[in-house]
């Protein structure tokens, strides 16, 4: 079945380190026992959360010498996609996949590496998405594949913001607001965010648009106190919503800080 494969990729359990059990399965597709795919499949496979890890892969020893693929050490967090990326790139293409799961992922209650604060998040995802978005130019991936990356690029860039506001960064509330600010008018962000084809609720857009992190924040609050919900979805919802958030935004204490 896996004749002309140059990887073989299975799924996987996520296990709870409290009670051992499993808490989901992940898999390329239910429907089959088996799939072959390509390279040219690489943003379902990414999606799926089958494609970035080395755990659930068997790889040809020969590629990786003669291509001298290694891990590169000088990040902490991404590295494995891009180790796989480049597995890609020097491979025939072609990939098996057993849907079942072949490795238990033990989900543990200590920090991890992908919980962790890091100063150079943004610089991190940088590179990788950087990497992935020349995969895509050089194995010629669709208009809809590289949307599906931008949406994906959003999150993580989401995810910096985040970060930032991490107990362990030890800047000052104001420093981590400025710092957000210039992330949110990156080229980087911007791009994502206009690039992207996943669903943005449209006061947390209005908000990213705006460049002002603290608008993001005040956006937090009215949904956390479930103000959003009074915003019924009829057709001018993202023009009521911007409407709404501006005003309340432009009276509160907020507005006067930046």
């Amino acid at each position: 079945k896996f004749d002309g494969c140059d990887l073989l990729l299975g799924g996987f359990n996520v296990v709870s380190d409290y009670k051992s059990n499993i808490e989901k399965k992940v898999l390329f597709t239910e429907d089959h026992n088996y799939s072959c795919v390509s390279r040219l499949d690489f943003v379902r496979m990414y999606e799926k959360w089958v494609i970035q890890m080395p755990w659930n892969k068997l790889y040809k020893l020969k590629i990786i010498q003669t291509s001298k693929i290694r891990f590169d050490e000088n990040f902490s967090l991404g590295e494995d996609v891009l180790f796989n990326i480049d597995y890609l790139t020097n491979s025939n293409g072609n990939i098996a996949i057993l849907n079942k799961p072949i490795y238990n992922y033990t989900r543990t209650g200590i920090e991890s590496l992908d919980n962790k604060y890091y100063p150079n998040l943004k610089s991190i995802y940088d590179s990788i998405y950087e990497r992935i978005f020349e995969f895509c130019d050089e194995f010629n991936l669709s208009n809809t594949d590289i949307q599906h990356m931008y949406a994906s690029y959003f999150y993580s860039i989401e995810n910096v913001l985040k970060n930032t506001f991490s107990e362990k960064n030890k800047a000052t509330k104001k420093d981590k607001i400025r710092y957000n600010n210039s992330i949110m008018k990156s080229k980087e962000f911007v791009q994502s965010l206009n690039n992207s084809d996943c669903y943005i609720n449209p006061a947390y857009k209005f908000a990213y648009k705006s460049g002002k992190y603290r608008l993001v924040m005040l956006v937090d609050n009215l949904v956390k106190m479930k103000v959003a919900n009074k915003l019924h979805p009829i057709k001018s919802i993202e023009a009521r919503t911007q409407s709404y958030v501006l005003n309340h935004f432009e009276k509160s204490k907020y507005a006067k800080r930046l």
